[in-house]
């Protein structure tokens, strides 16, 4: 048994302490892939933080791969690199990633080249014929 006061992490514990985490795009309703993130640790409150590792998540949106805390460790924080995946997977990328397709500008007419559904005009001719008379 141990003779820490409980709540406490013991070294062996802190050993063995290992962090995962899982990262969900609530606004797309699916887990977060190709999100980077950094595992930062320090021992104290008053102690700098150091890089301890990174990696970046899988197609579930989970990095597994994080190092384990080394002993001493006393806080861990993870910092998430969003804005690259914000920005990949926003609804403007998602536009710009279709095939656009290209109008033409439409040849203005004439009152002279103007051609109505419901006539039709003989080569040469001033008049228009009213196709239903």
């Amino acid at each position: 048994m141990s003779s820490a006061p409980p709540g406490t992490a013991t070294e062996a514990d802190a050993a063995a302490a290992t962090v995962s985490t899982h990262i969900l795009d609530t606004s797309a309703g699916r887990p977060a892939a190709g999100v980077a993130v950094e595992l930062s640790v320090r021992t104290g409150r008053e102690a700098q933080w150091s890089a301890h590792g990174t990696s970046v998540t899988d197609a579930d949106g989970r990095c597994k791969d994080l190092p384990a805390l080394p002993p001493g460790a006393a806080h861990a924080r993870l910092t998430f690199a969003v804005e690259p995946y914000l920005k990949a997977n926003s609804p403007r990328a998602a536009a710009r990633r279709q095939p656009r397709t290209t109008r033409t500008k439409r040849r203005s007419r004439t009152a002279s080249s103007r051609r109505w559904p419901w006539s039709s005009r003989s080569p040469g001719a001033s008049t228009i014929t009213c196709r239903c008379c």
